[in-house]
């Protein structure tokens, strides 16, 4: 199974992103494909930070929304309804 990250808003700020978890995701995983209508993009893009209500946070559950600051490569595939996806062994 392919866990994702459903991008529903872009930031402004290159790199962040908001939107809602389906998975739990933990500051320094990478997401490795950004899947959206055109279909799925390689991307490598590394979770530096997670925040929740304007406050940091390590660990991400299921179904919140949240602010990711991610870097790395493949930001340009960043959009609106974008899926940021890893699979299950990316995890540490």
């Amino acid at each position: 199974m392919v866990e994702c990250f459903h991008v529903h808003v872009l930031s402004g700020t290159p790199g962040v992103v908001r939107g809602r978890c389906w998975e739990t995701f933990r500051v320094g995983e990478v997401f490795t494909v950004a899947r959206d209508a055109d279909g799925d993009h390689p991307v490598s893009l590394t979770v530096r930070e997670i925040r929740v209500y304007d406050r940091p946070i390590d660990e991400l559950s299921p179904v919140l929304t949240a602010e990711l600051v991610l870097t790395g490569h493949g930001a340009e595939h960043l959009a609106e309804e974008t899926l940021l996806c890893r699979a299950p062994s990316d995890q540490p």
